[in-house]
């Protein structure tokens, strides 16, 4: 059987093995994919062939699968030309594009100007997320922009030291791009006491960060809401979780001071705020909270310091160091001032495990997120979200989220497949990419880029081979972190404890006496003993339980009365109606039982 009648019509493009400038037309064999032949109409628009002999099969295999590489090269060159391209020098490089899995010279760049609208870096684990956070960390401590890194696990925090040239010497050979170890400056902090304690002050929380803090339900964080404002209204400074508790006694004491408060949800309060003191993280809060200040320097050479935000003492707790993050972004949105849109961002925040912020959360904390996330970037502030599971981010959250970075995301369930073509569905539509079928087969160290433009288009993603960070890919040691850390002039300063006034609602004043007269309530004022009843009060009584009897009597009547009608109409009606119908259905009963 002929194999060239069984093909398609259309022609392919191909040069022949005759005499030159012969051709020849022809339907392509079957042997030839589709993908094959649209590489060779793509490369040879003009020209066709009879269909190959035998003798050429083989010919027109190895040419076409050189043609392939070719094709998908100009394609991405059409491509990179017309969007990434035209990003300036001012921008942070990420790596190669890669044309048919082989680097490319192409390098994907992200524009400074425009990472203050927020960016995504996901994937599941081990796919290169933390180098790809390091690299940029790295850049922008280069370009003189402060980072606040938060580093869950402890593998992204060797900053400050060389990274091992041999390495990355492969990596930096295949993407034709070489890499100087360098050692940046960087400072550790800690939630507790093991580097410099990182503190903030209850009365700087918002409500609903704070209740995601204690895991209140929707009706409890309105009681903490308004325990919170009378406080406010007060001028009672509630730093820490001792000085919560005394709150919420003293209004479970006088519910009366503010309306609307439910005695046993305030017992559901201080019990949790308990809890948490006995639990030892009452060592969070602190009236010497973090000043933005601190975080915004640079060393003598102009590189913004990377603050590292080591989180390991609670890594088993998430909800403690997803909330104390968001504390933290939440001291940023309220501290520092407007700037409008900048050359390069002023401060530059990655989040780690960012998704346990979002888990269960309610709608106050998705909307106050949203808010900040929308506000923040007129601040100079670039945030990004580093997670394994970005279904769990919460919808308004992502839409903030301009710039893109994912990597291999596994699918293993249904449920995976779907989140996968929904993330997808998300970026810009690629002729030179299936996104879905993508993101299932990245290799490590490989993603997909989609980045906002300097003229603010939302360019389509690329796929990019990322660069070997300059610092060590491995975790600084403890004896490293203590003493850079202690070097310091901020670890003495924070770590010194400040004199904290216990307060005193229920007396008006704090112990010791030397307190502030705003924060004194008045004396109360004692109250006139009451007067004996006259003869003006004693008629008033009298006609009072005359007129209480005058209606206790009319309603035993009318219930007599009500409940003789009742009977009567029980004999009269009811029960003659009840044994007739007994008697017709008794007596069908029988009969049908007696045949």
């Amino acid at each position: 059987m002929n194999l060239a009648s069984r093909t398609p019509t259309k022609t392919i493009i191909i040069p022949t093995c005759g005499r030159p400038g012969s051709a020849r037309t022809a339907k392509p064999a079957a042997s030839t994919s589709r993908k094959q032949r649209a590489a060779i109409t793509y490369i040879f628009p003009r020209m066709s062939i009879s269909p190959p002999s035998p003798a050429n099969r083989l010919f027109q295999r190895t040419y076409i699968n050189l043609l392939h590489p070719l094709n998908h090269f100009m394609k991405l060159a059409d491509f990179y030309s017309s969007t990434y391209a035209k990003i300036s020098q001012n921008a942070l490089a990420c790596g190669r594009a890669l044309s048919d899995s082989r680097p490319s010279q192409f390098e994907v760049r992200i524009p400074l100007s425009t990472l203050n609208r927020h960016g995504l870096i996901a994937g599941s684990t081990g796919t290169g997320k933390s180098r790809s956070a390091q690299l940029l960390a790295e850049q922008l401590s280069l370009a003189g922009v402060p980072v606040l890194f938060t580093d869950v696990k402890g593998d992204v925090s060797d900053f400050s030291t060389p990274a091992d040239a041999k390495k990355i010497s492969q990596r930096c050979k295949d993407l034709s791009h070489p890499v100087i170890p360098t050692a940046f400056p960087a400072h550790y902090w800690s939630l507790s006491t093991r580097l410099t304690p990182l503190r903030l002050s209850l009365d700087e929380i918002n409500p609903a960060l704070l209740s995601r803090f204690m895991g209140l339900n929707p009706t409890q964080e309105s009681h903490l809401s308004v325990a919170l404002l009378y406080a406010k209204q007060k001028k009672f400074r509630v730093i820490d979780l001792e000085d919560l508790s005394s709150l919420l006694k003293f209004l479970r004491e006088n519910p009366n001071e503010m309306a609307g408060l439910s005695t046993s949800t305030l017992e559901v309060l201080l019990r949790k705020s308990t809890e948490l003191h006995a639990s030892g993280l009452n060592s969070l809060f602190s009236a010497s909270s973090i000043d933005p200040q601190d975080i915004l320097s640079q060393d003598e050479e102009g590189r913004g310091i990377i603050n590292v935000l080591n989180l390991s003492d609670f890594r088993d707790k998430p909800d403690v160091f997803s909330a104390a993050t968001a504390f933290i972004l939440y001291k940023l949105f309220i501290s520092l001032p407007d700037i409008g849109d900048q050359p390069k961002p002023v401060l530059a925040v990655f989040i780690d495990e960012a998704h346990y912020l979002f888990i269960n959360a309610n709608r106050s904390l998705v909307d106050l997120m949203t808010t900040i996330l929308r506000q923040i970037r007129s601040k100079g502030v670039a945030v990004f979200f580093i997670t394994q599971e970005p279904q769990d981010i919460a919808e308004g959250v992502l839409g903030q989220l301009s710039n893109k970075v994912l990597f291999a995301l596994r699918a293993f369930t249904q449920n995976d497949i779907n989140e996968i073509r929904a993330l997808s569905r998300g970026l810009p539509p690629s002729q030179l990419y299936k996104i879905e079928d993508e993101l299932k087969a990245l290799p490590i160290g490989t993603s997909l880029c989609s980045f906002l433009s300097e003229t603010g288009e939302l360019l389509p993603p690329i796929k990019t081979a990322w660069y070997s960070p300059s610092s060590s890919m491995g975790m600084a040691s403890e004896q490293l972190m203590l003493s850079i850390s202690r070097q310091s002039p901020l670890h003495s300063r924070y770590t010194q404890k400040a004199r904290k006034e216990k307060l005193s609602i229920s007396t008006g004043a704090p112990a010791p006496s030397a307190a502030p007269a705003s924060r004194r309530r008045a004396a109360p004022q004692p109250q006139e003993e009451p007067r004996a009843p006259g003869f003006v009060s004693f008629l008033g009584l009298l006609a009072k339980r005359f007129i209480g009897f005058i209606g206790w009597t009319l309603d035993q009547i009318i219930k007599g009365i009500l409940n003789f009608i009742g009977w009567i109409l029980h004999k009269l009606i009811f029960a003659p109606l009840t044994s007739i119908f007994h008697t017709l259905t008794f007596g069908i009963f029988r009969r049908k039982r007696r045949r």
